[in-house]
This record gives structure tokens, C-alpha cells and sequence, in this order.
């Protein structure tokens, strides 16, 4: 693999960009929005599910991380575009025929992002590297009136999306980081990551990653087409995992966290690979099946229903603890 040029960074120049503190440094509980039915199923197996992100209810997921770096690859193919019409006059006749120089910095944009996407992420007609699974939580950790409140009561956008069953489950980080290391460590193949979702309006902690990609897209396209996928599988499991954790920023009031975990789609010899289960039509996979240890949860919020008492009871008789359950002030308010 030949030498890139100086003005690319460098593999080891994204890592140490994107290290960041653990998210436990940061908050103290996570908040695990779900359904009564999923909370009996939680309990009964001591086991989280990492949902198949391209089965998630979000329309943008796992495009928003690919719209962000559009934008930067196209600059680049447009840079080395003008170049090559004031040295070319060859050049003044392709552009004739295909189109102005923002039209061809598109499409060239567009074919490399693909070829990225479709060698990482494996998609039901597709060969790509990884499965992406994601769990999420919705953190409140900020120290104002609304987040302590919501640590208490939950979050009302939240309760909305459970209509008259929606309960929150709150566990304590610490714990839930020690759990996640040692189930990771069950797995030999084990690629992911466990961080704070990045929201579109504030991408700096993927610049540097996003000026790699564009980069080796650039100089794959003017210099080394053939060593194209090597400059990126040097950047797969970076990439993979931005990709899962970027995420519009219409949804920033949930300050969202995830463990993102990435099965590969080779079961290569001697390795144990986390098994893939589905359920009506959705893949997923189960966290903690190797553990014997119980999730740490601090307690459980039952959201605002007509029906909210008699919830309550049902998540006593599940958690068989009193003391665990809580029930929010928020007002019910009946949908239209």
C-alpha cells in the first residue's frame, strides 16, 4: 500500500481524534425507555436486545453519518476537478457531455460513499462486513430543572412513543460498563463501541475521520483506484461504528447513548460469534447471555396511563422488589 499524501491524515491520527471520555464519566444512570411486555422479557432472560439498525423506526438511520460525509468528499473531487480543467483541455469535453464540474464532484462522491457503505455495512441484498446492532438509551444528566426532573419522572416524548404502557428502566452506569466488558470478552470477533450518539449540528468528533475518508477517496480515485478498499478497511471499524452512532439532530433532546455492536458476517474458524435471532421479521441480538449476573437496575419509572396503578402492580410482580418501582408525576393526557 503505497504512502498517502501529507495532507491526509493518518490512521493513527483518527484514532486519537475520536478517544473520548467513557461514558460513565458523564453519566451516572442510563435511561431505557420499552414496553411492560419487553421488561418481562428483559427479567426473565437477563439479557438487553441490540436491535439491527437497519430495521429501527428512525426513517434517517444509518444515513445521516453517510449525508455528513457528502459534503466534504464532494469538495474534494471538485478541488481536483478544477485543476483538471485549467490543465486539460480534453477535459473541456467531458464536461460538455456529463455535466458541469458539481454535477461529476457528485456523482463521484456518491460512488465512493456507496462503495464504502456497501463493504461495511451488510444490508438484506448486500455483502458487507459487519451486521450493525445498536441499544440505546436516553441520558438526563444535565444539572437543570428539566433533567432532574425527567431522572425522577421520565421524559414526556418518551412516554408518548409507549402510549398507555411505556415504563423506563434505570441502570446504574458503572455496573452496566462492567457487564458490557465482560461480555465483550466472551466474544473473540467482538468489534463496537460504547459512547454518546453524535448529532448532525455538531459532528467535530468525526472531522478528522470524515477528512480521512475523503481523502483516500480522492487519491484513490487520482491515483490508486486499486488500493482503494485497504486505505478504508484501515478505517472499518471507525467508520462502521460512526455510523451507527451519528444521528439527526432533530432528535437532540434525547441525548441519546448506545452500545453499538458489529457482528461480522464471516464466522471465521475458532472464533465465537454472537448469535443472530429474529422476531417477527427483526434480527437481533442478545446482550449478556453469557452472564450469570443480574442487570443493574436502580429502579423502574411507569409512565403516565389511565391505567398507570395497575401497571405498576404488574411491574412489582415482575421485578418482585416494591422498592424499585416508581411511578411518574406526569400528567396522562389522552390521545386524540
Amino acid at each position: 500500500m503505497t504512502q498517502l499524501p501529507d495532507d491526509i491524515p493518518s490512521i493513527k491520527q483518527v484514532i486519537q481524534s475520536m478517544q473520548e471520555a467513557p461514558v460513565a464519566s458523564g453519566h451516572s444512570e442510563l435511561f431505557h425507555y420499552t414496553s411492560i411486555e419487553a421488561l418481562h422479557g428483559i427479567m426473565a432472560t437477563g439479557t438487553l436486545w441490540a436491535s439491527n439498525a437497519l430495521q429501527l423506526n428512525d426513517s434517517k438511520e444509518m444515513i445521516a453519518f453517510w449525508e455528513c460525509l457528502h459534503d466534504p468528499m464532494k469538495a474534494q473531487f471538485t478541488n481536483i476537478l478544477k485543476k483538471e480543467k485549467t490543465n486539460s483541455v480534453r477535459f473541456d469535453s467531458v464536461i460538455e457531455q456529463e455535466g458541469e464540474i458539481d454535477f461529476l464532484a457528485k456523482k463521484k462522491a456518491e460512488k465512493w460513499i456507496n462503495a464504502a457503505y456497501s463493504g461495511l455495512i451488510k444490508t438484506p441484498n448486500g455483502t458487507g462486513m459487519f451486521y450493525p446492532f445498536v441499544t440505546s438509551f436516553t441520558t438526563h444528566s444535565k444539572d437543570d430543572s428539566i433533567d432532574r426532573y425527567r431522572r425522577e419522572h421520565g421524559m414526556l416524548s418518551q412516554w408518548r412513543s409507549y402510549a398507555n404502557e411505556g415504563i423506563c428502566i434505570v441502570f446504574d452506569t458503572n455496573k452496566l460498563v462492567t457487564m458490557i466488558l465482560s461480555d465483550n470478552d466472551c466474544y473473540t470477533d467482538n468489534f463496537g463501541t460504547f459512547a454518546d450518539v453524535i448529532y448532525t449540528n455538531d459532528t467535530r468528533k468525526i472531522s478528522t475521520l470524515l477528512q480521512y475518508l475523503s481523502g483516500i477517496a480522492w487519491y484513490a480515485a487520482a491515483q490508486d483506484e486499486g488500493g482503494f478498499s485497504e486505505y478504508w478497511m484501515e478505517a472499518a471499524d471507525e467508520t462502521a461504528c460512526s455510523a451507527l452512532r451519528v444521528k439527526h439532530m432533530g432528535f437532540i433532546e434525547e441525548n441519546e447513548c448506545r452500545i453499538v455492536t458489529l457482528v461480522p458476517t464471516n464466522n471465521y474458524s475458532g472464533n465465537k460469534s454472537r448469535l443472530i435471532h429474529t422476531n417477527n421479521g427483526r434480527a437481533f441480538i442478545k446482550l449478556f447471555e453469557s452472564s450469570n449476573k443480574p442487570l443493574p437496575i436502580k429502579k423502574i419509572i411507569v409512565g403516565p396511563s389511565r391505567s398507570q396503578q395497575e401497571i405498576a402492580d404488574r411491574v412489582r410482580w415482575i421485578m418482585r422488589n416494591d422498592e424499585l418501582v416508581h411511578c411518574s408525576d406526569t400528567p396522562y393526557i389522552p390521545p386524540k
